[in-house]
Order: structure tokens, then sequence, then C-alpha cells
């Protein structure tokens, strides 16, 4: 059984960090469309059911990282919300 380098995701994560922060803000919005996957469903089982095939074609990593994006905006959304009841009071 061969051994296991748990710092390749880290090494992989900086230099695409590293890519994303030199890149212009027009070339990670059209990089970011290119990846883009749409599907017009024509109910809602179609749409469960594309919806359940394309998390199941992604790996476990890109999974994680659509689960931790979807954390982060829904916590700046609660905290937009907290300031806009503090401003109303």
């Amino acid at each position: 059984m061969g051994t296991v380098n748990r710092a390749a995701p880290w090494t992989e994560l900086r230099k695409r960090c590293k890519i994303l922060v030199s890149m212009s803000i027009e070339e990670r919005s059209r990089r970011r469309r290119e990846r883009i996957e749409v599907h017009r469903a024509g109910s809602f089982e179609d749409a469960e059911l594309w919806d359940l095939d394309y998390w199941q074609r992604r790996t476990p990593q890109e999974r994680l990282s659509a689960l931790v994006a979807i954390r982060n905006d829904v916590a700046l959304a609660q905290a937009a919300r907290a300031r806009l009841d503090e401003s109303a009071e």
C-alpha cells in the first residue's frame, strides 16, 4: 500500500489561489462562464434527477468547495440581514 501525501491537496489549492489572485476579474469571470453547466427542466422531477446526476459527477473536493461557498454566502446574507434589522430599530 502506498503512502498518502496529505499536503498535496493544499499545495494544489495554494497554486489555484495564486492563479486567481493574479487574474483580473474579467479573466476570472470568463473562466467561470466556461465551466457553467445549465439544464432546462421540464418538471421538478426532471430537475431533481439532473441535479443528482450533476453532483454525482463532481469530485468530493468540488462538492466540499460548493458547500463551503454556500455556507459563506448564507453567513454573508445573515450578517447583512442583521445589519438591516439593527438599522431599522
